[in-house]
């Protein structure tokens, strides 16, 4: 994945999203991708979003109403 933010959000199903920030973002991708693979055989989607974090962020307000995000 390119670009140089360091923000990143984790989306989990059925819950609200996780944000963080880190200078490792593409270590951590990397190393849950594996981790996933290696106990799932489940290859996890990276998505790059171009602008706003926010508008792909799930809060827990949208999880108590069911809300989530979709990425096409």
């Amino acid at each position: 994945m390119k670009g140089s933010s360091t923000e990143f959000i984790i989306n989990v199903k059925d819950e609200y999203s996780y944000r963080f920030e880190s200078e490792h973002r593409n270590m951590i991708f990397d190393a849950l991708k594996y981790v996933c693979w290696k106990k799932n055989r489940v290859n996890i989607p990276v998505y790059g979003i171009p602008d706003n974090l926010s508008d792909f962020q799930v809060t827990k307000n949208d999880a108590e109403e069911g809300k989530t995000v979709y990425i096409n």
